[in-house]
């Protein structure tokens, strides 16, 4: 989708649903609970429309839409409440697109957002609705653009605050929602952890039908659990291993395109192989588990066991959280440098301004949210999108203001996730996770497991300590085929996008290709096949 006041909108590859004098455009799948998700839903968002009675609220999924009137000559665009799906815009020019590349297309005259780039080379992702671009702002979620004869203005959807808790509980949600995907075939993720394994008992419990699959190598903890849990439940489980070598030029512009100069390419490369194989397979809804840290006390161990204060330690959040590992800042200018250095500091400052909360975790829990997810996790699955259809239901608004009204203790020990777990599908509880301990809600197996819990803690801080001092990650097996690296390394995009880079002040000019770190060398494939070919 693409709107400009000189040239109108362009719709092309999106959806169509009409209703009289209305139509809505679009991508992704809206959801209202009680309608099959996509065409029957967005059926009843016109007619609520047409009632005058639109309930911004009551819409789930991850989507973007476009509805137009032509008796009222109004058009309202906006994406889903958690934020995943983005729509790009800038105010001064009156531009309006659900992908950064082709709004920047339509303009030479754009520069890079040097806050947006170095948040980008330091994370993988740009925070608090900005981009790498000056002038380009993603649509804050809560947010709806309306447009009545080319006049544009910024409306809010008036969503429920978070601290008023839902009058259903989470399992009621899931009763209600699930029968909207039913007529999908879907492709749940499963891993050695508790988030996916709370989803898979909720769909097995609903009589779901739905395969498992897992990126990564036979031998890694995850791959060894979700087959055996795959096993449990008797259910198809599909491996997908990544394979990083004899990767074409081509093939690497390819996905900058497709990820809107936005992602990590080494990550992108094998979930882009991820997606494909379930396409093979028909699959057309792929669910995964993210966000379960909602529902459970690992974004708030850094205060453990103190979850009710009444104030956050927000420098340790970012350093335990955040930011655990450092750049090599000398592959940078001098400008981006300075960028980089004051990246804690302005970060910080703007969590004191937006999310402290009347407790430590309250303050967390709306920083994981509104921070880390809708940026991180919001920019990959709106990515995900243009393969497959993508969903993280454990991100919906609604069921994070369950999460966050939850008593801090039914958090504890992944004791909401346990409860969850047993009641729905007990057979897959005493299964252990990577964690080492398993997810059952019996008081005497809770009591077995609290030893292995405060072993894998003392492994946490561990691996933490070691992450600062010797700045690489212990303990942690990856999917990433690390020859995906040599490949990006080699090829002829990112020889040119190191140069793209080194022009517009990004990198030092002295620079080498050989002393970029892996960790560096999607990121900066990316961004510099933006800047390259869309920065003038």
């Amino acid at each position: 989708m693409n709107y400009s006041v000189e040239n109108g909108f362009d719709f092309s590859g999106m959806d169509l649903v009409s209703l009289g004098a209305t139509k809505a455009y679009f991508l992704g799948f809206p959801i209202k609970l009680g309608y099959e998700l996509g065409n029957d839903s967005v059926l009843e968002i016109l007619k609520e429309y047409q009632d005058g009675n639109l309930d911004f609220s009551s819409i789930y999924g991850h989507f973007h839409i476009c509805i137009i009137n032509t008796d009222k000559e109004e058009k309202l665009i906006f994406s889903d409440n958690s934020g995943i799906c983005k729509i790009y815009y800038d105010s001064k020019k009156s531009l309006i697109s659900s992908s950064l590349l082709s709004l920047l297309q339509s303009n030479n005259e754009y520069q890079l957002c040097p806050e947006g780039v170095a948040e980008f080379l330091k994370f993988g992702a740009v925070y608090f609705d900005k981009t790498v671009i000056d002038d380009v702002q993603v649509l804050p979620r809560t947010k709806v653009v309306q447009i009545c004869q080319s006049k544009v203005v910024l409306q809010d959807k008036k969503l429920p605050p978070i601290t008023d808790c839902p009058d259903f509980t989470f399992q009621d949600f899931f009763q209600q929602l699930l029968p909207s995907l039913e007529k999908k075939k879907i492709s749940l993720d499963i891993t050695g952890g508790s988030d996916s394994r709370m989803l898979v008992a909720l769909f097995k419990n609903a009589n779901q039908q739905f395969e498992l699959s897992i990126t990564g190598e036979e031998t890694s903890q995850d791959v060894k659990i979700a087959r055996e849990i795959a096993e449990k439940i008797r259910h198809p489980f599909y491996l997908t291993k990544h394979k990083g070598s004899n990767v074409a030029d081509a093939e690497l512009k390819y996905l900058c395109r497709l990820s809107d100069g936005m992602l990590d390419l080494s990550v992108y490369h094998r979930l882009s192989q991820y997606y494909q194989e379930r396409k093979r397979r028909s699959v057309e809804l792929q669910v995964s588990g993210a966000g379960g840290e909602l529902y459970k006390d690992f974004w708030w161990l850094q205060d453990f066991p103190f979850y009710n204060k009444k104030t956050a330690n927000l420098s340790r959040l970012y350093d335990m959280r955040i930011a655990p590992l450092s750049l090599n800042e000398r592959i940078f200018t001098m400008q981006y440098r300075e960028m980089l250095r004051g990246l804690k500091e302005r970060t910080i400052s703007k969590f004191r301004e937006k999310f402290v909360s009347e407790t430590n975790t309250q303050t967390y829990d709306q920083i994981y949210y509104e921070y880390k997810m809708v940026a991180s996790a919001g920019t990959l699955i709106n990515i995900a999108n243009k393969s497959l259809l993508t969903y993280s239901p454990l991100l919906e608004y609604d069921l994070f203001r369950i999460g966050y009204n939850m008593p801090r203790f039914s958090r504890f020990f992944n004791l909401f996730q346990r409860k969850i777990i047993s009641k729905n599908r007990p057979l897959i509880a005493r299964i252990k996770t990577t964690d080492g301990h398993g997810l059952s809600a019996n008081v005497f197996l809770i009591f077995k497991d609290v030893i292995t819990y405060f072993i894998d803690k003392f492994k946490r801080v561990i691996k933490f300590i070691l992450k600062k001092i010797l700045k690489k990650t212990y303990f942690q097996e990856s999917p990433v085929d690390k020859e995906i690296y040599n490949q990006i390394r080699k090829s002829k995009t990112f020889t040119t996008s190191v140069a793209s880079l080194k022009s517009s002040g990004v990198l030092d000019k002295d620079l080498k290709v050989g002393e970029i770190p892996d960790m560096l060398v999607g990121k900066i494939c990316s961004l510099g096949y933006l800047t390259h070919n869309y920065i003038k």
